[in-house]
């Protein structure tokens, strides 16, 4: 029983390691961009001293307690429907059956991609939550 334990701390230790050093050294989370990348990144209007930064200033001005008061009002309004017809985009199906290149938003950042006679559906929120974990 011991030797099993054991076996068990040395995976779980190991496992930690190799879980620490991806979050700290892949670019994307969190790892020093390479050189080239830095030269990239010079030209933009939005980085600055080797940081990204808000092109502008957004301040929200308010406490707690007024961002609260937001969210109560929000789930008291009785007025949830919008004042006028939303605008509906027609869909060019012949254009998605075709086989040319194509790309068709179904709205938001829902996306049909056709590329060499593939369909490719690219949809973000096909699941409960907006999170990859």
């Amino acid at each position: 029983m011991k030797k099993v334990m054991l076996y068990v701390f040395a995976v779980l230790i190991v496992l930690s390691v190799a879980i620490f050093l991806f979050i700290n050294m892949h670019p994307v989370f969190g790892g020093n961009p390479s050189n080239a990348q830095k030269e990239i990144y010079e030209g933009f209007d939005n980085y600055q001293k080797g940081k990204f930064v808000n092109q502008v200033t957004t301040d929200l001005g308010m406490s707690i307690s007024g961002r609260l008061s937001i969210i109560r009002d929000n789930f008291r309004s009785n007025d949830r429907s919008p004042s006028e017809d939303i605008p509906v985009s027609k869909i060019e199906w012949a254009k998605v059956e075709s086989e040319e290149d194509s790309l068709t938003w179904f709205g938001h950042s829902t996306f049909l991609l056709s590329i060499d006679n593939k369909k490719i559906f690219v949809d973000p929120m096909l699941s409960s939550r907006a999170s990859p974990v």
